[in-house]
């Protein structure tokens, strides 16, 4: 295991646990049994976020951590840039900047814009940004599996992002942490992608 993996391995790790404190924080007593029983040795069960006027300051606190993890999508990408095609990169990097930015607004500018503001930048922009970078991978990989008559690793996100979004039952942590596993271990760049392959094909 080289450094790079172990350092990802920390942040996915860390990931969930933040996850799990955003969970918690905006489901209340309603969280997951699971995640309710590993938080409560970390922070005391709040009322849910999601049914007051506006949040708390723990969840615009623990909020503003979620852009390390988009910064993390971002250095993977950059690493592995060069085993797939630039139009790939072009289009995934797009969408994660579109996100990247409307995240700022939904945990940091939202805490001063307002709830109406941060229910604009989330379910308008980020949320559509990264479902339809989802669908976008997701696609890409079943033309490969299609063509190649063999799955292809990353079609791994589909059921990935549900068990995660089943788990965590919060958004977009459970997106961020299927999006990061996935590049983290470069199930980007099994073949066709990859540079060892002569047929590299530009989706």
């Amino acid at each position: 295991m080289n450094y790079r993996h172990l350092i990802n391995m920390t942040l996915i790790a860390f990931l969930f646990i933040l996850s799990g404190i955003m969970s918690v924080i905006w489901n209340g007593e309603q969280s997951p049994t699971m995640l309710k029983v590993i938080m409560s040795n970390l922070i005391d069960i709040p009322q849910a976020a999601s049914r007051m006027d506006s949040p708390p300051q723990q969840y615009f606190y623990f909020g503003h951590f979620t852009l390390l993890f988009y910064a993390a999508i971002f250095f993977n990408i950059h690493n592995i840039k060069k085993a797939i095609p630039s139009r790939i990169v072009y289009v995934s990097s797009l969408l994660l900047s579109i996100a990247f930015c409307a995240d700022i607004g939904t945990y940091w500018l939202s805490e001063i814009y307002g709830v109406n503001f941060r229910t604009i930048v989330f379910w308008y922009i980020e949320f559509p940004a990264l479902v339809l970078l989802l669908i976008y991978w997701i696609a890409l990989a079943s033309y490969q599996t299609i063509k190649a008559r063999k799955l292809h690793k990353m079609m791994y996100l589909l059921p990935m992002s549900a068990i995660a979004s089943d788990v965590i039952q919060y958004l977009p942590h459970s997106l961020l942490l299927a999006i990061l596993c996935v590049v983290s271990f470069e199930y980007f760049t099994q073949n066709p992608y990859s540079n060892n392959n002569t047929s590299k094909v530009n989706a």
